[in-house]
């Protein structure tokens, strides 16, 4: 009967320890997956943040694009009315000399007809001084 009990409490004994160990085994593996999925979760995060990174560079290298290429439009554009008003400009001084010289062409026609209608009165005077000699004599 002693040895029964003594068989028995060392069954249980056995028994309570191969519990503990189950016990210490499942606490272990759930440490493990803890750790496992703090890692995984370390990761994760830091595989966002290179991709922020990297979407940040994209966007910083497309917005220089886009302003280099405003700029050189914007350049393009200052050329081209730059021209329009230097082509403006030299018509309009092309349109002011030829005013110019109609207006002297002008004024020496008039002054040429003034010079002749007063040679033509002198000779009339003349003339009319001739004659009156003429009648005179």
């Amino acid at each position: 009967d002693k040895a029964r009990q003594a068989k028995v409490a060392v069954g249980k004994e056995a028994h309570q320890e191969a519990r503990e160990k189950a016990g210490a085994r499942r606490e272990a593996r759930a440490a493990g997956r803890r750790r496992a999925a703090k890692r995984e979760a370390e990761v994760e995060q830091q595989q966002q943040l290179e991709a922020r990174r990297e979407a940040s560079a994209r966007d910083a290298k497309r917005d220089a694009e886009k302003k280099a290429k405003r700029e050189v439009k914007e350049e393009q554009l200052r050329e081209v009315r730059e021209a329009a008003t230097a082509a403006r400009e030299h018509l309009e001084a092309k349109k002011e000399a030829k005013r110019q010289a109609r207006d002297a062409r002008e004024a020496a026609e008039k002054q040429h007809r003034r010079a002749a209608r007063q040679e033509e009165d002198k000779e009339e005077a003349r003339r009319a001084a001739a004659r009156e000699a003429a009648s005179l004599e």
